[in-house]
């Protein structure tokens, strides 16, 4: 990633859903060791880093790992205009496991700011965040950012996305109503699979501690 979000004056649309992105059943995970001497390399070179989207929400507790996709022998780096972060040092935490991620509030903000809901709701679920937190913690007296959301689109258009296809919402929601909205339906999204007697989400048990806590293998 980029150091902030001025770094790039158009956004860039991630490659993850190119089919060559995708690995095949019976592949082999990285070792830690092989994340950890890539992520060295970044450091090195003077480049500030963190892992986003499926593999942060993992760290923060989400289940989004597919059974059937396993290694792939590549890197997809994104500016951090691509996930509205401000990828500097103050901004990351490391892990057990010595890898960096953005700090939870940084990251939730951004996905409040890119209208991110799908994933906002799998990290709101993973770390069970109550209402409160939202309102200590994060910015939520203005709107998501719409320009944001126009540059996003006006990047699908410009690499052949059909309008079908094209799911950003540009409308100004107030982040306040985006905040509520997730974490007053944490129970709705358990469903008929999770016990409200035995579950807190859909990915947290009552009582059960920060998934950040505990040293998880390749994370």
């Amino acid at each position: 990633m980029s150091k902030s979000l001025e770094d790039s004056e158009h956004l860039e649309v991630s490659p993850a859903c190119h089919p060559l992105a995708v690995g095949n059943p019976g592949d082999a995970r990285p070792s830690p060791e092989q994340i950890s001497i890539v992520v060295s390399i970044l450091i090195e070179a003077g480049i500030c880093c963190c892992f986003v989207e499926e593999y942060a929400l993992i760290y923060f507790g989400a289940s989004r790992l597919p059974n059937a996709i396993g290694r792939t022998d590549f890197w997809l780096l994104l500016p951090a205009s691509y996930c509205h972060i401000a990828c500097v040092p103050e901004n990351l935490e490391w892990s057990k496991g010595n890898l960096p991620y953005p700090k939870l509030q940084v990251y939730v903000q951004s996905l409040i700011d890119t209208k991110n809901l799908g994933d906002l709701e799998d990290l709101v679920d993973g770390m069970d965040l109550p209402e409160e937190w939202g309102e200590q913690n994060l910015s939520l007296e203005g709107h998501a950012d719409s320009n944001w959301s126009t540059k996003c689109i006006e990047a699908l258009r410009a690499d052949g996305t059909e309008e079908l296809f094209i799911f950003v919402d540009p409308r100004p929601t107030p982040q306040r109503e985006i905040w509520q909205n997730c974490v007053r339906n944490k129970q709705r999204r358990m469903g008929w699979k999770y016990s409200p007697d035995i579950y807190a989400t859909r990915f947290r048990r009552h009582g059960s501690k920060d998934p950040r806590v505990h040293y998880r293998y390749g994370m």
